[in-house]
């Protein structure tokens, strides 16, 4: 049964003129209702699960990801690094060819807080504040661009 057929399946089951067969009727759509209800949490129940179970194997593939990165990393500078100290500049493969470069100049700030005013950047995030603005509205003042919503509501599945 679907939910959304509840009311017009209730509409005709009130039509019934038999007393007791519109009660052994009304029985029925409430089971039936109650084991639609039950199925739909089990739905959402599996579900969530299988977000939980993909949350673990997204953090596990993230760790082997992180882990072969540092490893290509580590690697690379090793290479780098004999070729620096052998002074190999090129040496080429038929695949592919490994070189060095001079990279170009980069700046080090090791100490901010000594840095004249002319090189420090003030950034400024504009956000509301959501807090003060539920207070205030509840205690009926009216905001420009903002109400509180009340009728929301959230499923608890316990």
């Amino acid at each position: 049964m679907n939910l959304y057929k509840v009311p017009q399946s209730l509409e005709e089951v009130m039509d019934i003129e038999d007393d007791e067969l519109r009660k052994v009727e009304l029985e029925k759509l409430e089971l039936k209702v109650k084991q639609t209800m039950q199925n739909v949490v089990y739905f959402i129940k599996n579900t969530d699960s299988d977000i939980d179970q993909i949350d673990k194997e997204i953090a596990r593939l993230s760790d082997i990801k992180r882990i072969r990165k540092n490893k290509a990393a580590s690697i690379r500078e090793y290479i780098k690094g004999f070729m620096e100290i052998n002074k190999i500049g090129k040496h080429e493969f038929p695949q592919f060819t490994l070189s060095l470069r001079k990279c170009p100049a980069s700046v080090e700030v090791y100490d901010e807080e000594n840095l004249p005013s002319d090189y420090i950047v003030e950034k400024v995030e504009h956000k509301a504040d959501k807090t003060k603005i539920k207070e205030d509205l509840k205690s009926g003042k009216e905001i420009k661009g903002a109400r509180l919503i009340t009728n929301k509501t959230t499923l608890n599945i316990k």
